[in-house]
């Protein structure tokens, strides 16, 4: 049996300071929408520069096998999950390419630098 975590957290609004649910994503839901990821990639789902129109509804379906009762949606929740992954993932590429000096340790799965290294990029 899975115990999921609590999923959904209060923000406010942009506009009128309007009160909306925001989603909070599990790891137990992390890990199964990479877990889907992998399946649609080995399914065809991926092209040259992306995936082919209607991944995020076929990732709400894997989804489903991997967590029964999930109620993540292709849309809002997969889209918006998957579009913070991309920025995230080319901040973290592009401090890598373009810093000598920085490393990446394998079994922490985080940067690693000197001192002095670490200095610079903190300024």
């Amino acid at each position: 049996k899975i115990v999921m975590e609590p999923s959904m957290t209060s923000g406010t609004g942009k506009e009128g300071g309007a009160t909306f649910k925001r989603r909070v994503w599990t790891s137990a839901e992390e890990n199964a929408l990479v877990n889907a990821l992998k399946d649609i990639v080995t399914e065809g789902w991926k092209t040259e520069n992306g995936f082919r129109t209607g991944y995020a509804f076929q990732l709400e379906k894997k989804m489903k096998t991997y967590l029964p009762g999930c109620e993540i949606r292709a849309d809002p929740h997969i889209t918006s999950k998957m579009h913070v992954w991309k920025k995230t993932y080319a901040s973290l590429a592009n401090i890598k390419a373009n810093k000598s000096g920085l490393g990446w340790n394998n079994v922490l799965k985080s940067f690693s630098c000197d001192d002095d290294k670490y200095q610079s990029l903190m300024k």
